[in-house]
């Protein structure tokens, strides 16, 4: 006859679990006891902690800035010198994972020792890569910075904390100063070229001025040809006067032959006003005034142009010796790190805990997987043929 499955019903499991319940209960305590005494043997690990705040080193100096015919000067200069709290924890977490700074921490602690790693093929290395699994570097959201050492020894994990914040606030103003320092060259580099430009272009405006008698050239001319119309106008007023002689008097006589003087002189100036190359005082050459205004606008718009080019430097000039000059320090230390009373690994509790309810577990499964066997053997028996 085939035997069929047997299925169990719950309360037969209930039974068997009421009837191994102390069995479980001895060999989860005595797995409890074997881990609990196994946990003593794993070395304490010692947690230390710095809480670093990043500072914001530029924005004072930044903020003088921020004055009328400054215009967007303060965000150029904010860009050009890497400004930014991002900026900032990235920059910590490059140095202080760096592997110059790992193998610093190794020689000054002597690490290679401590972690008892002489036996290895590269100690040194070895040692870096422990160092780097217990040193924990985390940017918070909130902006601050904090830095985690674990170690055996409490004041082993303190030393190594301190040692990575002096070395981040050292390597940090390192590279702040460098940075600010290359700025101000630039800064003051663009400077000198911008006075020296407007020095020559000045100069050069003092000899156009000179040679062509222009001072400002827009009230000059304007004068100019108020001159032109009032002696055109005498020139009119004496050529009619001088036609009205020709027709009543003598060309012979005294009075028309001074009149004749007194429009031949006025026209004599005229010509003069209109062709002047003597350039003195406002008189204009009228030939060449396209020319010598086109050259006087010129200059006068590369003078302007400089000018504003000297409004805007000076300003950034003045930041970059601040910011040159100016020692705040670029973090401040919220929490130092201090030598932990208490060991943070490993948790004992935690695992006799953890071992104990395995343990039972595991046990449990193994007598309902055993009795369902036991109760179906020969249907196991017939399929297993």
């Amino acid at each position: 006859m085939k035997p069929s499955f047997t299925s169990i019903d719950w309360i037969d499991y209930l039974h068997l679990i009421y009837n191994r319940l102390f069995r479980i209960i001895i060999i989860s305590f005595v797995v409890a006891v074997i881990t609990a005494g196994i946990s003593l043997f794993i070395d304490d690990q010692y947690k230390s902690t710095a809480n670093l705040l990043p500072n914001d080193k530029r924005s004072i100096g930044i903020g003088l800035l921020n004055s009328e015919g400054a215009g967007n000067i303060s965000s150029i200069a904010s860009n050009v010198l890497g400004g930014g709290q991002p900026q900032i924890i990235n920059r910590f977490y490059v140095l202080l994972r760096s592997n110059t700074t790992l193998e610093k921490v190794v020689n000054r602690f002597n690490l290679v020792e401590h972690y008892n790693a002489q036996g290895a093929t590269h100690p040194v290395k070895a040692a870096k890569e422990i160092l780097a699994q217990r040193s924990i570097f985390e940017g918070k959201e909130e902006g601050n910075f904090i830095i985690q050492v674990w170690d055996k020894d409490p004041e082993m994990a303190q030393k190594i904390a301190a040692y990575y914040v002096d070395r981040l606030n050292k390597l940090n103003n390192e590279i702040s100063t460098k940075e600010a320092t290359e700025y101000r060259k630039f800064i003051e580099d663009r400077y000198r070229k911008a006075q020296k430009d407007l020095d020559s272009l000045r100069k050069e405006m003092t000899r156009f001025q000179e040679k062509h008698g222009i001072y400002e050239l827009p009230q000059q001319v304007s004068g100019y040809f108020s001159l032109l119309a009032s002696v055109t106008q005498t020139k009119i007023q004496s050529e009619i006067k001088l036609e009205l002689l020709d027709k009543s008097i003598n060309k012979s006589s005294n009075a028309y032959q001074q009149a004749l003087e007194e429009y031949n002189t006025i026209n004599k100036k005229l010509e003069e006003l209109y062709h002047d190359q003597k350039g003195q005082n406002i008189i204009l050459n009228f030939d060449k005034l396209p020319q010598v205004g086109a050259r006087y606008f010129q200059l006068m718009k590369e003078l302007e142009v400089q000018e504003q080019i000297q409004k805007t430097i000076v300003p950034l000039y003045e930041q970059a010796k601040m910011e040159e000059a100016q020692s705040l320090p670029l973090v401040t230390i919220v929490d130092a790190p201090t030598v932990p009373k208490e060991d943070e690994w490993p948790p004992r509790a935690f695992i006799v805990i953890a071992s104990a309810i395995t343990t039972g577990i595991i046990c449990l499964l193994f007598y309902l997987i055993a009795f369902s066997l036991r109760e179906n053997k020969d249907y196991i028996e017939y399929i297993s043929k």
